[in-house]
């Protein structure tokens, strides 16, 4: 099984001990909108471009997602037709393990987040969600134990948040809980945070993860942002590995304006962001 470990200096990650270049794709939402045939052929098209990490939210993003056929529940309903957070959809977990399956055969490293902000109370995301998202304590540990026992024979990195910024009181206790009920099951894995621009980390967490991830985001605004925000994680009193998490996307709107990031600005943002933290890098559409 790969080994995978934080380099000595704490500024790259290392696959057998040798240096490991995270070039990652945002495929958030594949579990719960993609069919696997969908799948097998993107994975074909991104180990052709040479990409070498997915990063996947186990859950789909509820308050921000697309419908299509494909679109499946990861939890059964209740009494009620709301979401029962005790009640797995073994049919959707299924999927999401044939497709980590598949995505590791092709040699790709699955980074899957456990906990967007979207089950959390009192986010804003939870709050714009058109499903009840937020999971009661208790059935969010659960939950994490259970996720975790389920993609720990694929050896994967965990991002424990999705777009927080610690909004919400409930965040810091909800995320440092599923983080423990992770590492619990899996404590050899790797284990970060994904923030939303707004967002910064709150010293208990730099002690615990094992690089930061930031996001530069997509506001027409802050376009010097890769290279701010990678100096600012660098400059944490923990010293980790950092990586741009979620730069602009190329074809995404520039919000504040009626453009589109082209490509030009994500090769902008790439080196902007690799000069300030050589970790990795990035990239969506």
């Amino acid at each position: 099984m790969t080994e995978w470990n934080v380099a000595p200096t704490q500024d790259h990650l290392l696959r057998d001990g040798k240096p490991f270049f995270y070039l990652a794709d945002t495929v958030w939402m594949a579990f719960s909108n993609l069919s696997l045939a969908d799948w097998s052929h993107y994975l074909a098209h991104r180990k052709l471009q040479g990409f070498t990490a997915l990063q996947i939210s186990i859950l789909p993003v509820t308050h921000d997602t697309s419908m299509s056929p494909q679109n499946m529940d990861p939890f059964l309903p209740d009494a009620d037709g709301n979401w029962d957070f005790a009640a797995y959809n073994e049919e959707y977990f299924a999927k999401a393990e044939t497709m980590v399956q598949m995505a590791v055969d092709q040699g790709f490293l699955p980074v899957l987040g456990v906990l967007w902000c979207s089950y959390v109370p009192g986010t804003r995301c939870s709050q714009n969600s058109p499903v009840a998202s937020a999971m009661p304590f208790e059935a969010m540990t659960a939950y994490a134990s259970y996720a975790a026992g389920r993609f720990k024979k694929f050896n994967p990195m965990f991002f424990i948040s999705g777009d927080t910024h610690f909004e919400s009181p409930q965040e810091e206790p909800y995320y440092m809980a599923a983080l423990e009920a992770v590492k619990a099951v899996c404590p050899e894995a790797l284990l970060t945070m994904h923030l939303s621009p707004r967002g910064d980390l709150p010293r208990s967490f730099m002690d615990v993860i094992d690089f930061y991830m930031y996001q530069s985001g997509h506001h027409a605004a802050h376009l010097d942002r890769p290279y701010l925000f990678a100096e600012k994680f660098t400059a944490y009193p923990v010293k980790r590995p950092v990586v741009n998490s979620e730069p602009p996307y190329e074809g995404h709107g520039r919000v504040g304006e009626r453009t589109r990031f082209n490509a030009f600005d994500i090769r902008k943002a790439t080196w902007q962001s690799l000069l300030s933290a050589k970790m990795g890098i990035t990239y969506g559409a």
